[in-house]
């Protein structure tokens, strides 16, 4: 009971993900529109993640979320819940408040945060642990996000949806709010004291000799 408990939260996140792109009401509902949200629909800026342009953007999009999420719940799943919710918030804030977007869809934002802040954990602790090559392996993937922003940023392309075939506006500001939002929870929790959720992580490592699930084959 209480391991389904724990899951409740990300399968409801998952499910209104395909249910937003199955029913197109529901997207329409739910997504980010400039005007609505002037008119009072704050509510907007966090739906607007779970909807979706088209099957190719919810492969991606809702795809890495998935399992992303998945790891999350095994390794830390408090801090996978912070980190979707402060990212949901402030990469919608962000959509708002620096671009001129009249509409967006899409969790890739919230998967970057995620991303962000998993590679991140993990690198911490095989450092802790003196697993150097680990550290060093989860180090590439924080260096191979960087450089997928920084070409999304430089060329204004998303780097795997196929945005031209479905429609699709990029958007690289929402994947770096989200980036910087996943690398601060994760730094936080670092070097926050011994009761936050880091030591559980720890705890994880040396029962399973160093080798966080993400690392294992």
């Amino acid at each position: 009971m209480n391991a389904a408990l724990r899951l409740l939260p990300w399968a409801t996140l998952i499910v209104l993900a395909l249910l937003s792109q199955l029913v197109p009401a529901v997207s329409g509902a739910l997504e980010y529109d400039r005007a609505a949200v002037s008119a009072g629909q704050l509510w907007r800026l966090i739906a607007c993640h779970w909807t979706h342009w088209s099957a190719d953007h919810l492969f991606w999009s809702g795809g890495t979320f998935a399992a992303l999420t998945f790891v999350s719940r095994r390794t830390a799943p408090r801090l996978g819940l912070a980190c979707v919710a402060c990212s949901a918030v402030i990469v919608g804030v962000a959509v708002s408040s620096v671009t001129q977007l009249a509409r967006y869809r899409g969790l890739s934002g919230i998967d970057c945060a995620l991303f962000a802040l998993l590679a991140t954990l993990f690198l911490f602790e095989n450092l802790a642990a003196g697993a150097m090559r680990r550290a060093a392996g989860f180090g590439a993937l924080l260096l191979a996000l960087a450089t997928k922003l920084a070409y999304e940023c430089h060329t204004g392309a998303a780097l795997f949806v196929h945005e031209h075939a479905g429609g699709i506006s990029p958007v690289p500001l929402a994947h770096v709010a989200g980036a910087l939002t996943g690398l601060v929870i994760a730094a936080a929790a670092r070097f926050a004291p011994a009761s936050s959720a880091i030591p559980r992580n720890a705890r994880l490592i040396r029962k399973y000799d160093c080798q966080p699930p993400l690392a294992r084959g």
